[in-house]
């Protein structure tokens, strides 16, 4: 789930905000300086970050929330490159983040270094453009915290903030989960008073020792995966189809909630493995008809084309496995 629909979500009538609330708490009582969200792809992390940015606008302690391109695109590139594209999309965030929710103090104090930023875009944007990499000339070689370093303190003064937080979705699929590119971005976590990111590596979830390991290097691991929770997930069904019959007109057909009992629940979760946006796709199904004869036919036909396309992917090797290297 990209950052606007992260937010839509948060923004709508469908939101149940109880298991989200309950998991920043957990993230604010640790204390941690660095936290790993972990669990099923589609289980609600980037909602968890997307609310916890929401929740931090206007107040002391301001969350910036953003995620990075999983496509590979530096394969036999320089390292200085790399880090220089990198320094070059973390300051474009932060500043962005500045221009949206404080548009006064970004006109006032950082309009000539947005232009500066851009200017700098502008020349790798060329590249990629024409595919001349070896021939790029560059006005300046940009190293981690270059740019962003200036931003943080110059925002922090301004407002006289207690804290700075950096919260990045999908942490490990960033250019195809590449090790030297996570060891860039890591090189990020101490501009920041705080650092939560979200991984999809399945190995934190299903090994304990390398939760262990994970924790000896001082992270702090949270779970997310409240989609394998029969009550939460009832409610988050139920309020995406009162949302919908909402939407009806008197004499149209409404989606009967109360075709889903117990038994079609717990068949949703333990297909989905706890994706809730897998979950709410196969009601979705439902709620358009099919030529099934029953709910559990329609769940079942979803999910089993979902398992056929994942073991195609896997056999055609166009994915590698995701891994959290820091």
């Amino acid at each position: 789930m990209n950052l606007l629909d992260a937010r839509e979500t948060i923004l709508s009538a469908n939101f149940f905000e109880d298991p989200v609330e309950k998991i920043n708490g957990v993230i604010d009582s640790s204390g941690s300086k660095r936290t790993i969200l972990y669990g099923p792809k589609g289980g609600g992390k980037s909602i968890v970050l997307s609310y916890r940015e929401y929740k931090a606008i206007s107040t002391p302690s301001p969350a910036i929330y953003t995620h990075f391109d999983a496509c590979g695109k530096f394969r036999g590139y320089d390292d200085w490159f790399v880090s220089h594209y990198y320094e070059l999309e973390m300051a474009r965030n932060i500043i962005l983040y500045i221009k949206k929710y404080y548009r006064v103090l970004y006109e006032s104090r950082f309009l000539e270094l947005h232009k500066k930023i851009n200017s700098l875009t502008e020349e790798i944007d060329n590249y990629f453009r024409n595919h001349s990499y070896k021939r790029i000339e560059l006005s300046q070689k940009l190293t981690t915290g270059v740019i962003c370093t200036q931003l943080l303190d110059e925002f922090k003064t301004a407002l006289s903030l207690e804290s700075t937080s950096l919260l990045i979705n999908r942490f490990d699929s960033t250019e195809c989960s590449s090790a030297a590119v996570q060891n860039i971005l890591g090189s990020y976590f101490d501009l920041f008073d705080q650092v939560v990111i979200s991984v999809d590596d399945e190995s934190i979830s299903e090994n304990p020792e390398r939760r262990i390991e994970l924790v000896e290097k001082g992270y702090s691991l949270i779970p997310v995966d409240y989609g394998k929770d029969l009550s939460t997930v009832k409610k988050i069904v139920e309020l995406y189809v009162a949302n919908y019959n909402a939407k009806k007109l008197f004499n149209e057909k409404r989606f009967p909630i109360e075709l889903l009992t117990d038994e079609m629940y717990e068949l949703l979760i333990a297909r989905s493995g706890g994706n809730i946006s897998n979950i709410l796709v196969a009601i979705r199904q439902a709620i358009n008809g099919s030529v099934f004869d029953s709910l559990k036919d329609i769940f079942t036909y979803y999910f089993d084309c979902e398992d056929n396309y994942t073991q195609e992917i896997k056999a055609k090797r166009m994915g590698k496995p995701i891994k959290f290297h820091l």
